[in-house]
This record gives structure tokens, C-alpha cells and sequence, in this order.
């Protein structure tokens, strides 16, 4: 019998080696101390307003960003005159007790969270809802002998690592569960583009 899978939601991540999380976090927290930030879908905690692309500090980041995204657009099959490029990035703040509500990213195709400073397993994790409305009407994992199977299941979700970068299809409604550790939990978020 032949199965194809439609409408998947690839989610994909890595781990960025060769940056300096402690130089990008003294970033970070310079800017906050500076910028009251804004509230989108942030339920306590801080972020930041737009960052600049040409921010020198932030270059080797945003190298290893795009170097995924052509990977991404790469694996995936889009053409090759066709390039993802980031489009608007900024800094999360995350304190004990503040977390991200649902939301999706709309005018982006991709998005993505670069973890700078995190408790695995402490920090809240980030969780994707299907993205067919009524899964959950009908769809109980119970029903499934293997709950690997990726079907069985309406929700994941991926715990942050420092220097791990997941990237996801921007209409992927997600939310950032609380962070229940002493410790702040630092990330920088992003939407792209497409560049053709």
C-alpha cells in the first residue's frame, strides 16, 4: 500500500557550534538594559524591538542563521535561484514564571529560536500545535500501538539547548511553556524571506 504524507510541517534544528553564547548573552543584556522592549506574544519577560542587521556583534550569528536556512531550503526542495534570508530577529528575555502564549508568524514562510542561555528541562519548552484545526477532535494517540508514529500525535514539543537553532514553517501556531528554572532563559527569534 502506498502512504503519502500530506501537508507535513517539517521542523527542523541543530546545534550551531562555533558561536560565543557568553559574548551574544552580555548583548542581550545590554540592550534590555536599555529598551523597555514591547509585548506581542510575551506573557512577562522581556523582547526587544527589531534588531538591526548590520549589528556588528551579532554577525557571526546571523552567518550561521543564513548558512541553515540554505541548508533548510536546500533539504527541502525549493529551486535553486530561490534563497530564504532573514527578514525581522529579536532577543527574548525570559525570567522564572514568564512564557510565550499561541501565536504563528504571519508574512514569513519560515521562522525560527536560537537558544543563548537555557535550562534544559528547567527553562519551558517550545510546542507545536497541529496545524489541522480539528485534530484534536478525532485524533487520540491511544489508538496507536508506536506513539513514535508522527501522526498519533496533535502536539510536540522541543526543549531548549544552548546553541541549538529549530527552524519551522511560520504558520506553525507554537507557544513557549513557562520557565520554571531560577535562571533566565535567553533566545533570539526571527521571521524570513524569500529572495528570488
Amino acid at each position: 500500500m502506498q502512504h503519502d504524507l500530506w501537508f507535513p510541517s517539517p521542523v527542523s534544528s541543530s546545534i550551531l557550534q562555533d558561536l560565543d553564547n557568553s559574548k551574544i548573552e552580555n548583548f542581550c543584556l545590554s540592550l534590555r538594559k536599555t529598551s523597555s522592549g514591547r509585548e506581542i506574544s510575551n506573557l512577562g519577560g522581556w523582547q526587544s524591538d527589531d534588531l538591526d542587521l548590520s549589528e556588528p556583534k551579532l554577525q557571526e550569528l546571523f552567518f550561521e542563521i543564513r548558512k541553515n536556512l540554505h541548508l533548510l531550503k536546500t533539504d527541502i526542495g525549493m529551486k535553486d535561484n530561490v534563497e530564504l534570508d532573514i527578514d525581522n530577529i529579536w532577543i527574548n528575555i525570559n525570567e522564572k514564571g514568564s512564557s510565550n502564549q499561541l501565536h504563528s508568524h504571519p508574512h514569513s514562510l519560515f521562522s525560527g529560536v536560537y537558544y543563548v542561555k537555557c535550562i534544559p528541562n528547567e527553562s519551558g519548552n517550545i510546542t507545536f500545535r497541529s496545524p489541522i484545526v480539528t485534530h484534536e477532535y478525532h485524533l487520540d494517540d491511544s489508538l496507536f500501538k508506536n506513539n513514535s508514529m508522527l501522526i498519533a500525535h496533535t502536539r510536540c514539543f522541543y526543549w531548549p539547548i544552548e546553541s541549538k537553532i529549530i527552524l519551522f514553517p511560520s504558520w506553525l501556531f507554537h507557544y513557549v511553556t513557562p520557565n520554571l528554572g531560577n535562571e533566565l532563559r535567553i533566545s533570539i527569534s526571527f521571521n524570513t524571506k524569500v529572495i528570488k
